[in-house]
C-alpha cells in the first residue's frame, strides 16, 4: 500500500499529467492552502490567461463525499480525476499520450507493472492505475482530527464561545439543516445521498445578480436543481476561503452574514426555488462571533507532507524538463 502511496504522492506533483507538462494537481490543491487555493476566487486556467468558472474545493475529506466536484457530475473520485485530466481548460491531457508518458517514466512502469496481478481485467498500464494510485494518495489526507472531534472524545473541552456557537449551529442558526455531522456536509444519514441546496448566491458582494453558474441543472435538469450545488464539508474552511462555488466571499463573516440576512431572496434577489429560508435569522453580533468561533474547531490539525525532491526520469528527453508541482 505504501508503494501506490508514494506513486500517487509523485503523481499528484508530477505536470506530466497535463498536455504542456507544465501544469499538475498541485498547481490548484495547494498542501499549504489545505489542498485547496486560497490566493484566488478561482484558479487559472490551461491557458494561463483565464480563469476557470468555479472555486477550487480543498480535497481534505473528499472521500466523504457522496459525489464529487460542486455539481455532482461524478460518482466516483476516479471519474472525476480523469475529467480534470481530460478537461481542455484543467490539464487538459490525451488518455493515451499520458499513459505513453508514463510508461516513459521506469520508476513510474515498474511500480505499476508489479500491480497489473491485482487487476487482472487491465492486462497493460491504463489511465485507472493512474487515477486509482492518485486518489489513493489524496484520500489520506482525511486522517486528522479537530478541537471538535477532541471535545467529541472527552479529550478537551472546547472554548466557551465555540461552545455556544455550536448550540446555534444547531438551532436558531439553523445550519445543521443543511450540514450533516460529523463532517458538515451534505451527506446525510445513512450517509448514502448528498443533498443539493439553492441559496441564491451573488456574481459579486454588492448582489447586483444572481451568479449565473446553473450548478446541479447542468448535470440534472429541472426546476428545483437551477442553481443548485452540492453541500460541502465546514471542516477547515478556516483555512480555505474565498467561498462560495465563485469564491465571492473573502471572509466567513460575509458568508455568516449572508445567511443571516435570508440568502440571495433576502439580499433582493430574485430566486425562485431557492431551498434557503428568505426570513433573516436575527442573529446578533456576539451570536455571529460565537458561530464563526465554533467554525474554527472544525479546524484540522493536519501534517502536511513536503512536496517530492525530484520526479521519475523519462526515456523521452523533453519530460525531464518538468518541474516538481508544474510552473503555474
Amino acid at each position: 500500500m505504501n508503494e501506490i502511496e508514494n506513486i500517487g504522492k509523485l503523481l499528484f506533483y508530477d505536470p506530466i499529467l497535463s498536455g504542456n507538462n507544465k501544469r499538475s494537481c498541485s498547481s490548484c490543491h495547494k498542501a499549504t492552502e489545505y489542498f485547496a487555493d486560497t490566493a484566488t476566487a478561482t484558479s487559472l486556467q490551461f491557458n494561463q490567461e483565464d480563469f476557470l468558472p468555479r472555486n477550487t474545493p480543498s480535497l481534505i475529506n473528499v472521500l466523504y463525499n457522496h459525489l464529487a466536484m460542486q455539481d455532482g457530475s461524478h460518482i466516483s473520485l476516479q471519474h472525476q480525476t480523469k475529467a480534470v485530466i481530460a478537461n481542455p481548460v484543467e490539464l487538459n491531457c490525451d488518455e493515451e499520450a499520458l499513459v505513453k508518458k508514463i510508461v516513459s517514466c521506469r520508476d513510474y512502469k515498474n511500480v505499476f507493472s508489479k500491480l497489473l496481478k491485482y487487476t487482472p481485467q487491465e492486462m497493460e498500464i491504463t489511465l485507472e492505475h493512474i487515477t486509482s494510485a492518485l486518489t489513493f494518495y489524496y484520500s489520506k489526507f482525511s486522517r486528522y482530527y479537530s478541537p471538535f472531534d477532541d471535545a467529541m472524545n472527552a479529550k478537551k473541552d472546547l472554548p466557551g464561545g465555540a461552545q455556544k456557537g455550536f448550540n446555534l449551529f444547531m438551532s436558531k442558526a439553523q445550519c445543521a439543516t443543511c450540514h450533516f455531522v460529523p463532517q458538515f456536509n451534505g451527506v446525510k444519514p445513512p450517509f448514502i445521498g448528498s443533498e443539493f441546496e439553492v441559496i441564491g448566491v451573488p456574481a459579486d458582494t454588492s448582489f447586483s445578480k444572481l451568479s449565473p453558474d446553473k450548478g446541479r441543472y447542468e448535470v440534472n435538469p429541472a426546476f428545483e436543481t437551477m442553481n443548485a450545488f452540492r453541500t460541502g464539508s465546514l471542516r477547515n474552511t478556516g483555512y480555505t476561503g474565498p467561498y462560495m462555488h465563485n469564491g465571492v466571499f473573502k471572509t466567513m463573516k460575509e458568508v455568516v452574514d449572508f445567511y443571516d440576512a435570508g440568502g440571495g431572496v433576502g439580499k433582493g434577489l430574485s430566486v425562485n426555488n431557492q431551498t434557503l429560508s428568505a426570513d433573516s435569522l436575527k442573529l446578533t453580533i456576539e451570536e455571529k462571533e460565537n458561530l464563526i468561533q465554533f467554525l474554527q474547531s472544525l479546524n484540522e490539525d493536519i501534517l502536511f507532507e513536503s512536496a517530492p525532491e525530484k520526479l521519475p526520469r523519462s526515456k523521452i528527453k523533453s519530460l525531464n524538463a518538468r518541474k516538481v508541482g508544474g510552473e503555474y
